[in-house]
């Protein structure tokens, strides 16, 4: 454990800041609707479809709209579960990257990723990360 600790505590401070800046915002793109709209959609049994009865292709993100349909069964707030996913998303990235590293010195090359504001703001943004 002693060795992997300062990822550990990197993720820690990006998760707060993940957080920190959720609740300062509130921030949800909106063309983050697009895609809950057609995850509620499925979830309702009507396919891909944003107007029931019309199948079209409207979602530029398949894959995060079909890992928003079961987020949809749980809740009724879809920004939440597209916040959880994108942080998720995030901190796995950031750990996937930690332990590619050849040196656990590398670590500092992963503090300006972890923290970056913008990035910060699009994995909040409920948008596919």
């Amino acid at each position: 454990m002693k060795k992997h600790l300062p990822i550990f505590l990197l993720s820690l401070l990006s998760i707060a800041l993940h957080i920190a800046w959720k609740m300062y915002t509130g921030y949800t793109a909106e063309d983050a609707y697009i895609t809950f709209g057609f995850a509620k959609r499925i979830m309702e049994g009507y396919g891909f479809v944003y107007n029931i009865g019309t199948p079209i292709y409207g979602t530029t993100t398949p894959l995060f709209t079909l890992l928003m349909t079961p987020w949809m069964f749980l809740s009724s707030d879809p920004a939440l579960g597209a916040t959880l996913l994108g942080l998720g998303g995030f901190i796995g990235g950031l750990l996937f990257l930690y332990f590619s590293l050849n040196k656990w010195e590398d670590i500092f090359t992963l503090i300006p990723l972890a923290l970056c504001l913008p990035m910060i703001a699009e994995n909040m943004s409920g948008m596919e990360m």
